[in-house]
C-alpha cells in the first residue's frame, strides 16, 4: 500500500446521516478485518482461493482442538491474503457454550498506518 490512508465502508451496511457510513484509517483496517473473518471461500472477486479462514471451522465441535485451528487459521490468512499489513501481537479464540459461537479477539499493528488494532468477533456455530 503506498498512502497512509485507508477507506472502507461498514461491513453491516450501517447509515449516517451522507448514506452507508465509512470508516478510515484503523477503524478501516479492523472493519475489514471483521468483513475477511466471516467471508466463504470464493466470495473475493477473480481470486477463487482467496478467503474462507475461519468460517470451515464453524461447522466443527466447540471444543480445544477446533480453537486451536480456528487461532491458526486466522494468523495464517492475514499472513497469506490480507492487506494492508498486520503485524499480531495476539490472538484469543473461546468457545461460548452459551451462545454456541466463538469468541475472537485479536490486537495487532498496522504498519502502514502507524496503529495499533484491536478486534473483537462473536461468530455463532453453524450446524
Amino acid at each position: 500500500m503506498d498512502n497512509s490512508h485507508v477507506k472502507d465502508y461498514a461491513y453491516d451496511a450501517s447509515e449516517d446521516l451522507r448514506g452507508i457510513s465509512v470508516y478510515e484509517d484503523a477503524a478501516a483496517v479492523e472493519n475489514a478485518l471483521r468483513m475477511w473473518l466471516v467471508s466463504f471461500k470464493g466470495e473475493h472477486i477473480r481470486r477463487p482461493d482467496a478467503n474462507g479462514y475461519v468460517v470451515q471451522w464453524l461447522f466443527k465441535p466447540m471444543d480445544e482442538d477446533t480453537a486451536f485451528d480456528i487461532k491458526t487459521a486466522v494468523r495464517v490468512g492475514i499472513e497469506r491474503e490480507f492487506t494492508p499489513h498486520i503485524e499480531i501481537y495476539s490472538i484469543k479464540v473461546e468457545p461460548d457454550y452459551a451462545k454456541e459461537s466463538w469468541y475472537i479477539e485479536i490486537y495487532g499493528y498496522i504498519p502502514v498506518l502507524q496503529e495499533e488494532l484491536h478486534v473483537i468477533e462473536n461468530l455463532r456455530r453453524q450446524t
